[in-house]
């Protein structure tokens, strides 16, 4: 009697062994069907370099966390607004987006740029910034269609032309006589009172006869012909949304009562 009470005590420790064995082959192909997740790039484009840390857990569905990227540029121009394009699954969703712009379309996870990481120069690189996406497949492999960098040679083809509510004041603090002309020191204030981030800006000022630009500060401008054309300082031309920029010059004119006259502004950036 006592030898097979231990045979049936031995009997369900085996069975209790083996259930637990079951359990753990589970839970370790849960995690290891998670663990496999990862960034597959397009080297078509050899201008970047994309490294990131990858986290990952099943709550339901799969959570792929991608945080934090690091995005190295190595082309030769200046950037000013950029865009990664990444294929995800059908059912993917945003869960989190840090220090970007994460918008989901067509079955494409396109990650923006944000206001405070637009402009990029040559061998720079972009650190903290990442998402999660949520999704029911597991041992997917996130494809990395494009990478693109829009330049002043090479600026997004989806961005359009604005010229509404854009507004444009000029302010005369007074001047000195200079000759035979006067000096005339001219503040301007442009408001970008658009819903849309500008990644370029311009404004075309009608050139008062025989004037000359002495300086100019807070932009770039160049005169050419009867007009003044003002765009940002030193290749930054980014204008977000509800911000102002306020430009200071010193212009020579033959009449002291001059005023300066808007041609055109406008602004370019993507209308979503």
């Amino acid at each position: 009697m006592h030898k097979k009470n231990i045979k049936k005590t031995f009997l369900i420790f085996v069975i209790f062994l083996f259930a637990i064995s079951i359990g753990y082959s589970a839970l370790y192909e849960k995690i290891s069907l998670n663990a496999t997740a990862g960034l597959k790039t397009n080297r078509a484009n050899n201008d970047y370099n994309l490294e990131y840390k990858l986290t990952s857990w099943n709550s339901g569905k799969y959570e792929y966390q991608f945080n934090p990227i690091s995005l190295t540029y190595t082309g030769k121009e200046n950037v000013n607004t950029w865009e990664i394009i990444i294929e995800v699954p059908d059912d993917s969703t945003i869960s989190a987006c840090w220090n970007v712009k994460c918008i989901m379309k067509n079955g494409k996870l396109i990650i923006r740029n944000d206001r405070n990481n637009a402009t990029i120069k040559p061998n720079t690189t972009l650190t903290n910034f990442g998402f999660q996406i949520s999704t029911a497949m597991a041992n997917y492999e996130l494809n990395v269609e494009d990478v693109n960098f829009y330049t002043p040679s090479n600026p997004n083809p989806n961005e359009q032309i604005i010229t509404d509510n854009i507004s444009v004041e000029y302010s005369n603090r007074g001047g000195w006589q200079s000759g035979e002309k006067y000096v005339s020191q001219i503040y301007i204030d442009i408001k970008n009172n658009t819903n849309v981030d500008f990644s370029y800006w311009e404004l075309i000022i009608k050139r008062p006869p025989n004037s000359s630009i002495k300086s100019l500060w807070g932009a770039s401008f160049v005169e050419k012909d009867d007009t003044i054309i003002i765009t940002g300082e030193n290749g930054n031309n980014s204008f977000y949304s509800s911000n102002s920029k306020s430009i200071g010059m010193q212009i020579e004119v033959e009449d002291a009562n001059t005023q300066l006259v808007t041609l055109k502004v406008f602004g370019k950036g993507i209308v979503e």
